[in-house]
């Protein structure tokens, strides 16, 4: 048995209970890294170069950044996470993400056979798991202010028989205390 240390990773993906997909049986499939969403705050549509440009505007505004703190961060392409495919209409979609905390404390190979019967044992670098993109839409500001205003004005049997309850029992209290029965 040998152990190979190449210069190829290997990595394991992971699909979780309710998600169980079986990577063969998937059409057409295609693996390909989600592409990093950097956005420059203050991005101007004005030319760096030829008519409407300013001298130096580059420069100058990545020196007003630097004086103000905020550095440009380079996204790491093996950090970003994965999304497997099918090329086809309505095909399954998943997005990988990276597991952290797998290699620090224990060490995971593929064995594989060769045809003399020996082992090739490969070190297993990262673990990710792959899971359905969320399809349902988040709420603005506005709209949870909204919901959150009519919290209260949600009218079901429960909070009806409740208040009815509420109501009863404030009645009974104040009879008591006019009988005099609650003094003694």
């Amino acid at each position: 048995m040998g152990v190979s240390t190449g210069t190829k990773k290997y990595s394991v993906m992971r699909f979780k209970h309710p998600h169980k997909c079986d990577p063969e049986k998937l059409v057409n499939p295609t693996l390909e890294r989600q592409v990093a969403k950097v956005e420059e705050l203050g991005k101007d549509n004005v030319p760096e170069e030829g008519e409407g440009s300013e001298y130096g505007r580059k420069w100058r505004q990545e020196a007003r950044r630097k004086k103000r703190g905020y550095a440009m961060r380079k996204v790491d392409p093996d950090s970003q996470p994965w999304v497997l495919k099918e090329q086809r209409q309505g095909g399954k979609h998943f997005i990988g993400r990276k597991e952290g905390g797998v290699d620090s404390s224990s060490s995971y190979y593929i064995l594989t056979t060769s045809p003399d019967e020996s082992f090739a044992a490969y070190p297993v670098k990262t673990w990710y798991d792959f899971v359905p993109p969320v399809k349902y839409n988040y709420l603005t500001a506005e709209e949870a202010e909204e919901k959150f205003e009519r919290r209260n004005k949600t009218l079901n049997y429960f909070t009806i028989m409740l208040s009815k309850k509420l109501k009863n029992q404030e009645g009974e209290d104040r009879e008591g205390m006019m009988d005099g029965s609650l003094l003694e």
